[in-house]
């Protein structure tokens, strides 16, 4: 490929170096310049542009060798999509783990500069249309030799292994004073893990934490139902290798193959094997639903990989994970969670027919500045590092009732709530880097700043956190980073309770404020 200046009359059929802005519009670097696009320079008054032409036996264009080289590292369960400017982007066709050799692409990206391949980490675990890989073809071309070297030497270099579906069975111990919330809490945890991983619990058992029982209650299992993973989560900390799960395993006729693993959290995970089934002693961290050293193995084993004592012992490289909320001794100083807050101020209030509702008197002020004002008192005492106020319908006479509040516009506010929802967390997250974020109603103007304390204190910094008052479910809802990904898919009039089937929920006593809402002229007249 060859690069050079060009008089404008002879620079048809060449590759455009530069972009270069004309009265049609803008003719974007690596387009192949047509006789109207010369036409179009010379009426801008561009005489010469910088362009490149192609060696015939050299050089394969950009798209061409993104194209060839993407159909050649493109396995199983991977799609490559159409090149655009070079570039093809590699989805996964399944949920699943990535799978290839790093040493591999890392020589496959010493080919040549021209050629890159970037990919997320080995055995990342990946859902159904995930981007996991992208091919960028450099300059405007590629050598022909290392096309042909990608293709002869990478064939098949990414792949995907899928989730295969186990019968899986949870174990748990108990000891005499038995916390059963908090056994609760961790078959709701254990199911949304599985199910983020394509499978399901087949059943959960309950044992006293003693050898004996333990041991009967895996051979009562493996009659009942015999199944592929054995997951076993004890009352107290696994010590050492005769504690009394890892004993119960061998005692039982199975093999402890690995005590302990090189993650934090996750140090004191045990793996096992029994008849023929896999087995995992869960640490403690695994009550958590954020990442941890048992998420790795249960991937792998999910996904069909062998997963061997030497392969734990490697997974100190990267195993400084996350810190998670309930740690004895935390990482770093800073233990409060930032917490940032959505007004939801942008509806038609199409039920309290011509009124917008949000600026009908109540209390001798506008209804919606009741919530504005409990919201900047709760950020002025710590409680909310960030605020962000969507409104749409009245834009301008909501801002000025919602007084010192940073303002977003939802141009789609007729669309519904998921939209304004998705334009508060796109405003909020461009400004602050939060773990969670309070959505609060506009049309709520009895909720206190002790009810938001309330929820907040109920944070363990991924979790939903709902209001409750003589146990009837309220608002306002804050929602997890975790959960913000689901929370912009949300469409049509959809609140955040749309996330609530397949999340574990924590509930916070507070005040009857939480329950009421004005959704009708009649409830203006309330307390009034």
């Amino acid at each position: 490929m060859k690069f050079s200046n060009y008089p404008i009359e002879k620079a048809a059929g060449k590759i455009l170096a530069h972009s270069q802005r004309t009265h049609a519009g803008r003719l974007t670097k690596g387009r192949l310049l047509t006789v109207d696009d010369i036409q179009q320079l010379q009426e801008a008054g561009i005489s010469e542009v910088v362009a490149a032409t192609l060696e015939t036996k050299i050089d394969v264009a950009e798209n061409t060798a993104a194209e060839i080289v993407a159909a050649a590292v493109c396995g199983e369960h991977l799609e490559a999509h159409r090149p655009v400017h070079g570039r093809v982007n590699l989805y996964s066709r399944t949920a699943g783990l990535l799978h290839y050799d790093a040493v591999s692409l890392t020589e496959f990206n010493r080919l040549s500069p021209a050629i890159t391949l970037a990919a997320l980490l080995p055995l990342a675990v990946v859902q159904q249309k995930r981007l996991v890989a992208t091919i960028k073809i450099i300059p405007f071309a590629a050598p022909l030799s290392a096309v042909n070297a990608a293709v002869q030497r990478f064939a098949q270099l990414l792949k995907v292994r899928p989730f295969k579906r186990l019968k899986i069975a949870l174990i748990q111990t108990e000891l005499p004073v038995a916390n059963k919330h908090l056994l609760d809490k961790t078959a709701a945890v254990t199911v949304q893990r599985l199910a983020n991983m394509e499978n399901t619990l087949c059943g959960e058992w309950r044992c006293a934490h003693q050898q004996e029982a333990v041991t009967d209650t895996l051979n009562i299992v493996r009659r009942e139902i015999s199944p592929d993973l054995y997951l076993i989560a004890g009352a107290s900390a696994v010590c050492d290798q005769a504690d009394v799960v890892p004993a119960s395993i061998t005692a039982a006729g199975g093999i402890v193959t690995r005590f302990g693993m090189p993650t934090d959290p996750g140090n004191l995970l045990v793996l096992a094997t029994f008849h023929g089934a896999s087995c995992i002693v869960l640490p403690g961290c695994a009550r958590s639903p954020k990442l941890n050293g048992f998420d790795w193995v249960l991937a792998r084993l999910l996904a069909g990989i062998e997963t061997t004592a030497n392969d734990i012992a490697a997974m100190g490289v990267g195993g400084l994970l996350e810190d998670i909320v309930d740690r004895p001794v935390r990482r770093t100083l800073a233990t409060k969670p930032i917490i940032g807050g959505i007004l939801l101020a942008a509806g038609l209030s199409t039920r309290m027919g011509k009124t917008n509702k949000l600026l009908a008197p109540w209390h001798e002020k506008p209804l919606v500045s009741h919530a504005a004002h409990t919201l900047i008192a709760a950020h002025e005492a710590g409680l909310i590092q960030t605020v962000v106020a969507v409104c749409g319908h009245e834009v301008d006479t909501v801002q000025a009732a919602i007084g010192n509040l940073l303002v977003t516009h939802n141009p789609d506010f007729s669309q519904g709530m998921a939209s304004s929802l998705r334009c508060g967390l796109q405003a909020l997250t461009a400004t602050k880097n939060v773990d969670g974020v309070l959505v609060v109603l506009g049309d709520m103007p009895a909720v206190t700043i002790d009810d938001i304390a309330a929820v907040i204190a109920a944070f363990d910094g991924n979790n939903i956190v709902v209001p409750t008052h003589n146990s009837k479910r309220g608002n306002p809802v804050l929602i997890g980073r975790q959960h913000f990904a689901a929370l912009e898919q949300l469409q049509g009039d959809t609140g955040a309770r749309a996330l609530f089937a397949d999340s574990v929920i924590t509930e916070a006593p507070a005040s009857a404020g939480v329950l009421f809402d004005i959704d009708s002229p009649s409830a203006l007249e309330t307390d009034k």
